[in-house]
């Protein structure tokens, strides 16, 4: 296949079109490109911060994709509800050592719900400080895999063109599955 570019546009020609491609280029002004010249102009090199931009995307996606995991299994009412439960669960262990608890330590949310499951309102409490750690640990281990691709990105992206080809294919997927090991135990 040979090529000729006029007034922007790509001409592509095959072997038995020789004539007219010769007489295109020596009447109509076209000009000969080779085949790679012609797939730059087709296909032109993005910058490297939108190269850049891209990986993040995938990255980002990622890790909701993987948190999202995680909190959907609680409805969004209740995960409302967290700072409150910790809040409280945190003041009720404070008193931990305390017999009885004084009257004026107000847990109403553990209160209600404790009472619903039937079951001590320090066990509850106990639950939910230790429900907060895993999602924290989780949370804090995913975090962690997100911002190491955006540092890694960052050097890509600060070597320049000489890691043209590597931002191009970067691989968004790599370092979570140490995330899942780490949760597993």
């Amino acid at each position: 296949m040979r090529f000729t570019v006029k007034d922007g546009q790509i001409y592509g020609y095959d072997e038995s079109q020789q004539a007219l491609y010769d007489s295109r280029i020596a009447h109509e002004g076209h000009e000969s490109i080779s085949e790679a010249d012609a797939l730059a102009i087709l296909n032109p090199s993005k910058p490297l911060q939108e190269l850049a931009s891209a990986a993040m995307v995938q990255v980002n996606a990622e890790y909701t994709k993987r948190m999202g995991a995680i909190a959907e299994v609680y409805p969004l009412h209740e995960r409302e509800s967290w700072p409150v439960q910790l809040q409280e669960a945190n003041l009720l262990l404070s008193y931990a050592d305390v017999a009885p608890i004084p009257e004026t330590v107000k847990t109403p949310w553990i209160d209600q719900c404790a009472h619903q499951r039937g079951m001590d309102r320090m066990e509850l409490a106990a639950r939910i400080v230790a429900k907060d750690e895993g999602y924290r640990t989780a949370s804090g281990f995913l975090s962690g895999v997100r911002q190491w691709h955006e540092d890694c990105i960052d050097l890509l992206l600060q070597e320049g063109e000489g890691a043209r080809d590597e931002l191009q294919a970067y691989d968004h997927q790599q370092g979570w599955e140490r995330a899942e090991e780490q949760l597993a135990t």
